[in-house]
């Protein structure tokens, strides 16, 4: 008597879900695709779209993307790729003061780069991985 009760709630779960997961799959793709964005510099993992939400409160930042380059010694490190607002001055150091002024210091980018515009398709999505693949200069001094 007890497995019957169950089955009718079981059922109308069941239904409840199948006619929810149209819905949910739009909101889940857009939240799985930035998950595998994720990177892992020293050990801790960093979602960029955090840093790049921060980012565009930023005064003088018009767009922004974060995304992770390959380092010999982190594994990945965080690259930000800022566009200025017209006539406004932002340094790479006025970005990493900023973030690391609100995140942990594992969040701050090691590489700060700044655009005319940001790479993107067609569609108007960001080309992440042209911009991961662009080389950044070397941290290592020149030996003489």
């Amino acid at each position: 008597e007890m497995t019957l009760v169950f089955v009718p709630k079981i059922i109308a779960i069941f239904v409840a879900m199948v006619l929810a997961l149209p819905f949910m799959g739009a909101t889940m793709a857009g939240y799985m695709t930035r998950v595998a964005d994720m990177i892992v510099t020293g050990g801790e993992n960093v979602f960029p779209v955090e840093i790049e939400e921060l980012l565009r409160d930023l005064p003088g930042v018009a767009d922004v993307s974060c995304v992770g380059m390959d380092d010999p010694e982190f594994g990945q490190v965080l690259a930000a790729f800022v566009v200025r607002k017209p006539a406004q001055r932002l340094s790479a150091d006025d970005v990493k003061a900023h973030v690391r002024d609100h995140l942990a210091r594992h969040k701050v980018p090691r590489h700060v780069e700044f655009l005319a515009e940001l790479p993107r398709n067609p569609a108007g999505k960001v080309l992440r991985r042209s911009l991961a693949a662009k080389p950044r200069p070397s941290r290592r001094k020149p030996t003489t």
